[in-house]
């Protein structure tokens, strides 16, 4: 961590050094007692292997993972809901370094969409823009951790070292499905719509754009690094946020 080429996204105060250490000592041959001591060190960089993991788990309460989301569509601020949008993510597949940092494969978020229009003859939606980002986190303190810190339920005071990276977005038009309703009643009394439509949505997770180092995910007492992927979906002037844990591990 820190001393790459390209930036490795971490703050200057915390760094983790590979490193080769020679020490030649020599005597004088009259007195055995006069000695000096010639050192030498040379700084290597590389990404050490790392193992998968397996999902996090993220409990609904989380201050900082939110893998489903539900919101009201309306065609603006003075009219009646249309209709309601659920989102359900499922965390990604671990992204895949080679040695020196460089992504050997993309890997993809898939999110099942729901919606349930507020009566008959209302069609789903398309939305009017997707946008996707990963973001980094180098989490440091001076006292070791007592848990990972990113799974922490009360927010720390001590906040990380957050970036940014570009993400490419592709996605195409959202083909949704149609299915009778169990219930034809609303909370109201009144006739609900008799269907609801459901989608998945598949997002490939590319970072070729990127100029920065890619460090895999980590945990220790004093130092650890974590990504998150955060996906919006706007719906007119309504938008609906995920936001899920993204593990990067490297290859040998």
């Amino acid at each position: 961590m820190g001393g790459w080429d390209q930036e490795d996204m971490s703050p200057g105060a915390v760094g983790i050094e590979y490193a080769i250490n020679a020490c030649v000592k020599s005597s004088s041959p009259l007195d055995s007692r006069v000695s000096r001591d010639l050192t030498a060190k040379k700084a290597i960089r590389f990404v050490p292997k790392s193992v998968e993991s397996p999902p996090l788990h993220v409990s609904l309460t989380s201050q900082r993972y939110k893998l489903q989301a539900a919101k009201c569509l309306r065609h603006n601020s003075f009219t009646q809901p249309f209709g309601t949008i659920s989102a359900i993510a499922t965390q990604p597949e671990a992204h895949r370094l080679h040695p020196y940092g460089a992504v050997i494969a993309p890997s993809f978020i898939d999110i099942s969409l729901t919606f349930n229009p507020a009566k008959s003859g209302i069609s789903p939606p398309q939305p009017n823009a997707v946008s996707l980002s990963a973001r980094s986190y180098t989490w440091h303190q001076v006292y070791p951790y007592q848990i990972f810190p990113d799974l922490h339920e009360r927010p720390s005071l001590k906040e990380p070292i957050c970036a940014t990276i570009s993400v490419d977005v592709e996605y195409s038009k959202i083909a949704w499905l149609e299915h009778l309703s169990r219930s034809l009643e609303d909370e109201n009394g009144e006739n609900a719509s008799p269907t609801f439509y459901s989608s998945t949505l598949r997002l490939p997770l590319s970072f070729s754009a990127t100029t920065k180092t890619l460090l895999p995910t980590f945990y220790s007492c004093f130092v650890s690094r974590t990504y998150d992927v955060r996906l919006r979906l706007t719906f007119g002037k309504q938008h609906v946020t995920i936001v899920t844990p993204l593990q990067i591990i490297a290859e040998a």
